[in-house]
């Protein structure tokens, strides 16, 4: 038996994108056994209804933004896309729940993670670090006042 999987991050964690993308990977093996343990179960029509569009819409995400190294790191800048993981970790979680009434066996189970709004952006802000919005501001008055100084000379 496989020791017990773990997500790497919660929610005051410092993360990095591979972090974020270990999560998912972790997830959608979970994915992959829940998925083999339904096959020799008799889960109900309904269930399988669920578990479908669950896992056709997990796929979807997981190849969307885990696809590789650059879409891995453009996820971990989306506050969104760590929400959004949360969401099918928890997703998920019931999904175990419930096939355990089907016969499945649940191999190292996972729990979800918790916390939103920790992308590495808020995490610099945390440090003191000034944010985006001010970053923009100040890049948008440099920009100005060199325009200015040209329009002079």
């Amino acid at each position: 038996m496989p020791a017990t999987a773990t997500y790497r991050i919660g929610p005051s964690d410092f993360f990095t994108p591979g972090d974020l993308s270990a999560d998912a990977d972790t997830l959608n093996g979970q994915v992959e056994e829940l998925d083999s343990q339904l096959d020799d179960g008799e889960p109900s029509p309904e269930f399988v209804d669920q578990w479908t569009h669950f896992e056709t819409a997990w796929r979807a995400f997981y190849s969307d933004h885990f696809g590789g190294f650059f879409s891995s790191l453009f996820t971990a800048f989306n506050d969104a896309n760590r929400d959004d993981l949360i969401r099918y970790e928890n997703q998920f979680a019931d999904f175990q729940r419930s096939a355990k009434a089907f016969g499945a066996e649940l191999v190292a189970p996972v729990g979800p993670s918790s916390g939103s709004g920790d992308t590495i952006g808020r995490q610099l802000e945390a440090q003191g670090l000034p944010s985006t919005t001010t970053l923009v501001v100040l890049a948008a008055a440099v920009v100005a006042v060199l325009i200015a100084w040209k329009a002079t000379t």
